[in-house]
């Protein structure tokens, strides 16, 4: 009798796509966008076509505000350099500053892995400003389950400054209103691509 030759199904073939891609340095990356959702949490999704529950806020006191994405279902590796967008606006008032510093972390629902982060930007009276910046992500691991944060700190002086963060980009319009460029917190993660 001969003896049946068995074959492996073949699983279900997973497509990673990303925002754009580098091919030449072997990255994805994907753009997160920081909102406020209708509890008040702080989220990150991967998605421009969601509203935030608020555009923006005032920002009063010196702080951190920490965006969390969803778990990830599928291990990933974030490596390159990731860039952060963070639109604000400081009153025409004199003596009004502030600076923003961020950095970004993987979170396994105990510990915070710091991926990478830069020191601070800033802006002084009477601007609208969207502070880009950029710094060289340590090679992290990324699990199923875990997640990505952010945090965006705040130091400032004066009056109340503005805080933007939706992902449809809608005007800010509380004092000091937000209406020069885009109001979309955006983080750019890279990622390894497996090539």
């Amino acid at each position: 009798m001969p003896i049946p030759v068995l074959y492996r199904k073949a699983g279900e073939a997973a497509v990673a796509s990303y925002a754009y891609t580098d091919l030449a340095s072997g990255l994805g990356y994907q753009i997160y966008y920081g909102l406020k959702d209708s509890a008040g949490s702080y989220r990150l999704v991967d998605n421009a076509d969601v509203y935030s529950d608020e555009v923006g806020e005032a920002i009063s006191a010196s702080g951190t505000k920490t965006f969390d994405s969803s778990t990830f279902n599928l291990p990933k590796t974030v490596k390159g350099k990731v860039f952060v967008n963070v639109p604000t606006a400081t009153p025409d008032d004199a003596g009004n500053s502030m600076s923003v510093s961020g950095s970004v972390f993987v979170y396994d629902g105990t510990t915070e892995t710091r991926v990478g982060g830069v020191s601070s930007t800033s802006c002084g009276n009477n601007e609208q400003i969207i502070h880009n910046f950029s710094f060289d992500a340590t090679e992290t691991k990324i699990k199923k389950g875990d997640l990505v944060r952010v945090k965006i700190q705040f130091i400032r002086s004066g009056k109340n400054c503005s805080f933007a963060y939706d992902p449809k980009a809608r005007k800010y319009n509380v004092a000091p209103v937000i209406d020069a460029g885009t109001t979309q917190l955006a983080v750019h993660i890279p990622f390894k691509l497996d090539i």
